[in-house]
């Protein structure tokens, strides 16, 4: 119901009316949980906190962690389910800058929740940009895509920014135990 209602008033910064499904979770997150270095990683747009419960039950130490959520309702509502969370109140935009400023290490993995689709092209290429530049060397960025929407001309550019901005974008079968369903895409630097 949170979402549903994030969706009516913040339709730019809500993208779904559902939480994303445990098993797209689990599929998102397979790059890091395949890995034995796992460091530092971030979620973009963690909203009601679907991927984030996957991701804590994964990490080492909280210190391993953070979270860019700019939905301040979601915010409250993630610090109230997980009160132990790190989560910078910033524009995605802006992750790059905010690892700096604040001397975080450069993420090996970055998970993405956010709108894609909503998002006009400048902000969609300010975030690949800082994503790009704020992964650790041989990092991995994971987003998702709803299966409905892949023949959109939006979303056929999107990939093409994908394609460009990594030298490596594999993507996923459909999860089709997801509402709606969707795949994922795993990027390589």
């Amino acid at each position: 119901m949170r979402l549903i209602k994030e969706f009516i008033k913040h339709p730019s910064k809500t993208g779904s009316i559902s939480p994303s499904s445990s098993f797209l979770s689990l599929k998102m997150l397979e790059p890091y949980t395949a890995n034995e270095n796992r460091g530092f990683i971030v979620e973009l747009g963690p909203g009601t906190g679907a991927i984030t419960k996957y991701i804590l039950e994964e990490i080492n130490d909280i210190k391993d962690f953070l979270t860019i959520e700019i939905n301040t309702n979601m915010v409250k509502h993630l610090i109230k389910k997980y009160p132990e969370l790190d989560i910078a109140p910033i524009s995605a935009e802006y992750l790059h800058e905010y690892l700096t400023e604040k001397k975080l290490p450069k993420p090996s993995h970055i998970i993405s929740g956010l709108p894609w689709a909503v998002f006009k092209d400048e902000l969609q290429d300010k975030i690949l940009e800082s994503v790009s530049t704020s992964l650790e060397e041989n990092g991995c960025f994971t987003t998702f895509a709803y299966l409905h929407a892949l023949k959109l001309k939006s979303a056929i550019k999107f990939r093409e920014k994908l394609n460009k901005t990594f030298s490596k974008v594999e993507t996923t079968s459909p999860i089709w135990r997801n509402i709606p369903p969707a795949i994922v895409y795993h990027c390589h630097l």
